[in-house]
Order: structure tokens, then C-alpha cells, then sequence
């Protein structure tokens, strides 16, 4: 299994595509310890050595040895699994020699059946299921708990939901995204800029042919600024002006948003009434 928190977590999404998917095929590979043979699994799905660094790096994963034996350092938060179904890793010795500071999962032998046994009635006679094994729901409810307050952790699920959002649209927009544009986009979020109104700027800047993270950190900026702070607010402002006279494929690419675009319509009238002027037409 595998943690929302971390896999959409801005930590996680920096990284390239290819060290992710490494993180998650280590993951199906590990066994109940949460350690792997990461050079086999990075063998069979074609993952370079880069890959393995990115996560090392980024505190994903820790290499127990030279034969890149490696522990998946969010094991716990990924997954819980029952004490009596536990299989004890053939390299547990190793893990707790090199991080012995590790809290793995106790298995619980034959002298706990009967405690079992009574638990398992138990849960039937309430009318649940007679296996002990805690609900995807309650694994990570309990684990969020003690760690940060119930407020602070929906705050940070909807950042990272956002946070996601937008990455998607980045890369179906304009295209695959830099670790400079998911900073960009995380800072607008933490600033109050809706989710609406930074994919609304990812749009503009591939309908203007201008596909790079500063044409649409312009936009959102100039709306933000000026009290805009949604997609359907900066559409109320689009038309409340006149549209620009210049074409699609025209437009700047540095980064003009709507406010801009006004300017220089205007500038462009002055022009042509001082033409007219100058012929003698006014």
C-alpha cells in the first residue's frame, strides 16, 4: 500500500518520473519489513542508478549494503500489517545492525492465539468482520494522530491535492514540469491563490503560445495582486474589457496577462488618433 501523504507530497513530486515509479515498484517488491533487493527490482523495470540516488537523496530510501539491499524509510506509513500475518525479512538482522533505531512490527507467535482467539469472537458477536486486520480508513486515521492536529492535516491534504492538480495540468498544458514551476506553483497556494485561478494561468499560457512557468506566474500575479484571486474573477475582468487587437499568435511571451493586454489596446488607439492628426482628419 501506499501513503497519500507521501506520494503527493511536493518532496515526492520533484522528483523525475522515473525515480517515482522506481519508489513504487520497490514498494511492491518489499517484503513485510519493508526492505528490498532494490538492484533486482531496478533490473527488471529498466531504473538507472540515478533513479536509486534521487531516493536515497530525497530520504525515500536508505541502501543497507553494497548489493544495494535497501529500506523503505516510510515503510510504516505506507502500510500496517497485522502482527500474527507478519513474515520476518531474512535481512532484518542486517537493517537493525545498520539503523537500529528502526521500530519494526513485532510478530506475534503461538502464545498469543488464544488473545487472538477471544479478540476474533469478539469482533463477530458486535456484528464486524472477525478479521483483526484494521480498515484502510482507521490505518490512516491512526496514523495521522499525535503527528499533527486534525486542522493542520486536512490543510496539507488539500495543498498536496491542489498541488497535484495543478502539476497535471502543467504538463498537459504546457509540458513536463520544472522543479522551479512546482516551487511556483506551492508558494501561490500557501499565499491563498485558488487552484482555479493557477490552472486558468497554465491555460493562457499554452492558448498564447507561451509555454513556460513565467508567462503563467505573470498572469497569477497580476490578478492576485489586484484582488483576483479565482479563475471566475479574472473571467469577470476579461470581460470587462475590450478584447486586445492583436491575434493569438501575436501575443507576448514574456509574460503579458490581461491588464497588459488593455494597455496596450490603448496605446495602439492613441496611435491611430494621432494618425489621424497628423492627415488633418481631426
Amino acid at each position: 500500500m501506499f501513503s497519500k501523504r507521501i506520494a503527493s507530497s511536493a518532496k515526492f513530486l520533484k522528483m523525475p518520473i522515473s525515480s517515482q515509479c522506481l519508489y513504487f515498484h520497490l514498494g511492491l517488491h518489499a517484503d513485510d519489513d519493508g526492505i528490498v533487493e532494490a538492484y533486482t527490482v531496478m533490473n527488471s523495470v529498466g531504473a538507472s542508478e540515478d533513479d536509486i540516488k534521487v531516493l536515497v537523496t530525497k530520504g525515500f530510501v536508505y541502501v543497507l549494503n553494497e548489493d544495494l539491499v535497501s529500506y523503505i524509510t516510510d515503510w510504516n506509513e505506507n502500510n500496517k500489517i497485522r502482527a500474527d500475518r507478519k513474515i520476518d525479512s531474512i535481512y532484518k538482522e542486517l537493517l537493525l545492525q545498520v539503523l537500529p533505531d528502526v521500530k519494526l512490527i513485532q510478530r506475534r507467535g503461538k502464545e498469543n492465539s488464544s488473545k487472538k482467539k477471544q479478540t476474533d469472537n469478539q469482533m463477530t458477536t458486535n456484528g464486524q468482520p472477525n478479521d483483526n486486520q484494521m480498515t484502510a480508513q482507521d490505518r490512516l486515521g491512526k496514523d495521522r494522530l499525535g503527528k499533527v492536529s486534525i486542522v493542520e492535516d486536512a490543510a496539507t491534504s488539500e495543498t498536496d491535492k491542489n498541488l497535484s492538480e495543478a502539476v497535471k495540468a502543467y504538463e498537459a498544458n504546457i509540458g513536463t514540469i520544472s522543479e522551479k514551476a512546482i516551487d511556483g506553483i506551492t508558494e501561490w497556494l500557501e499565499k491563498g491563490a485558488d487552484i482555479s485561478l493557477i490552472i486558468f494561468a497554465i491555460e493562457q499560457a499554452a492558448e498564447y503560445n507561451a509555454r513556460n512557468w513565467k508567462y503563467a506566474d505573470t498572469v497569477i500575479s497580476n490578478h492576485y495582486n489586484a484582488g483576483r484571486k479565482t479563475k471566475a474573477d479574472a473571467e469577470v475582468f476579461g470581460k470587462s474589457i475590450k478584447k486586445a487587437s492583436i491575434s493569438k499568435k501575436d501575443a507576448p511571451y514574456d509574460g503579458y496577462a490581461l491588464d497588459d493586454m488593455a494597455a496596450i489596446e490603448r496605446k495602439a488607439r492613441l496611435e491611430r488618433m494621432k494618425g489621424n492628426i497628423d492627415n488633418g482628419q481631426a
